[in-house]
């Protein structure tokens, strides 16, 4: 009797806890959310616009090919009234593309996502981009300029691996610049130092004087050609007048024809004629 009862508790107690943890056969509760949640992120529909190929979600567009030959890249930041959040490896291995241009409405660098494109020299994001992934831009070569925002707060190690003469422009104190002070490959800009640099060229109007003190003396090296250009005109004035008396012993010649036509000799050939009667007187 004893054992017959522990064996009815017993098996009491194991269907107790099967339906507790939902083990019975119409237990299939964990299927319908999984299938929820693979729907929210399947694409709505894949489409077209302008040069690039994008898939569509609820509430934001990925950018997933580009088509162009463009060497520079204006990504756009809203597409079919949505924001673009991301692009993949839309522009992995390609070979043309020379500049990029990020919007704000980027959240993150996948990876690979400029896999070698070796003649990419300028790449700039807005605020707003917070990841750049595994080797992003590993592989170009040609890659000197990263203009890249304090709202990025995860880099991989490796994200701009072979990138040798690579200039990271930043926010001091920005994990930016705590990531480029570690590889001896990347110089560290700060962006304040470009900003008053640029507005020390162009706002002061003590530079203005100096930019125009250049062409000024660029005129005297414009009037050295022009007096040398007096200096030859002058040099065939010279040589005008030594002309001028090479044409008067021209004309000399002329007189000398005019002693010419005074023949003498026609003169003698008259007693020629004045002797033939002499022969007469003699016969």
């Amino acid at each position: 009797m004893k054992k017959r009862s522990f064996l009815i508790l017993f098996s009491v107690l194991t269907l107790c806890l099967c339906a507790l943890c939902g083990c019975g056969p119409n237990s299939g509760g964990n299927t319908a959310p999984t299938e929820a949640s693979t729907v929210a992120e399947a694409p709505i529909r894949h489409a077209v616009w302008g040069a690039f190929e994008y898939d569509e979600y609820q509430d934001h567009v990925i950018l997933t090919a580009y088509t162009g030959n463009e060497k520079t890249i204006w990504m756009p930041g809203v597409v079919a009234k949505k924001p673009v959040v991301g692009f993949g490896t839309t522009f992995a291995h390609n070979f043309s593309i020379t500049s990029v241009y990020l919007p704000d409405s980027i959240r993150t660098i996948d990876e690979q996502a400029f896999y070698m494109c070796d003649h990419l020299t300028n790449i700039s994001m807005l605020d707003g981009v917070e990841s750049i992934g595994k080797e992003a831009f590993a592989g170009c070569s040609s890659l000197t300029v990263a203009r890249i925002p304090a709202s990025v707060t995860q880099i991989a190690d490796d994200a701009f691996l072979y990138c040798m003469n690579l200039v990271i422009i930043g926010e001091e104190g920005s994990a930016i610049q705590r990531y480029a002070d570690r590889f001896q490959s990347i110089n560290f800009r700060p962006s304040l130092e470009e900003a008053t640099a640029a507005g020390q060229s162009g706002g002061s109007d003590a530079a203005e004087p100096a930019t125009s003190a250049v062409p000024t003396s660029a005129a005297p090296t414009t009037a050295a050609p022009t007096t040398a250009v007096k200096a030859t005109t002058t040099a065939p004035a010279t040589q005008a007048p030594t002309t001028l008396p090479q044409t008067e012993p021209a004309a000399e010649p002329a007189p000398e024809t005019e002693p010419e036509p005074v023949t003498e000799p026609e003169t003698e050939t008259e007693p020629e004629t004045t002797t033939l009667p002499d022969d007469h007187d003699e016969l």
